[in-house]
């Protein structure tokens, strides 16, 4: 698909596991949002959804950014979302998913340290390197490090 070319993607096809919850009042204020853009003729995203393609359990792609914002367009009762085209609803990921997520998450959720300590680990356990980890996110190499030391602490501190 070029750059200029769209499909109507069904979020049937469309893969989405929640990693967090998100406040009632917040997914409120979403929703409403949603509904507003929706009403007015315009698309319901203001920020495109970040996939990448999936090949199990029948679905062809799984959001790796922009969980919250998917969950809330069921809710309001989209059934498809536009890959590709000029205003597109979804973008495919560039780079490693995972890194992705966290430094998007990490910026505008200020992550607990608990959950830094989880997905670092988690990069580290797929076979990613403390210096790469730390370039993607715009770390120190010494801060990851130290966020991937703390799982070995004892379970009382976690």
């Amino acid at each position: 698909m070029s750059k200029n070319e769209s499909t109507m993607i069904p979020l049937s096809r469309i893969k989405c596991v929640p990693d967090r919850k998100i406040t009632a009042e917040a997914n409120k204020k979403l929703q409403a949002s949603m509904n507003s853009r929706i009403a007015r003729g315009e698309k319901p995203l203001i920020l495109p959804l970040l996939i990448d393609k999936c090949d199990e359990d029948g679905f062809k792609y799984k959001v790796v950014d922009g969980k919250c914002r998917y969950l809330a367009l069921e809710k309001v009762g989209v059934t498809e979302l536009c890959l590709g085209g000029e205003k597109t609803d979804m973008v495919y990921s560039d780079g490693d998913p995972r890194i992705l997520a966290f430094a998007a998450n990490d910026i505008r959720n200020n992550l607990s340290l608990q959950e830094q300590v989880d997905l670092i680990n988690d990069l580290i356990e797929s076979g990613r390197e403390v210096p790469d980890i730390a370039a993607e996110i715009g770390s120190n190499p010494r801060w990851v490090a130290r966020r991937a030391n703390l799982k070995k602490l004892s379970v009382v501190w976690q």
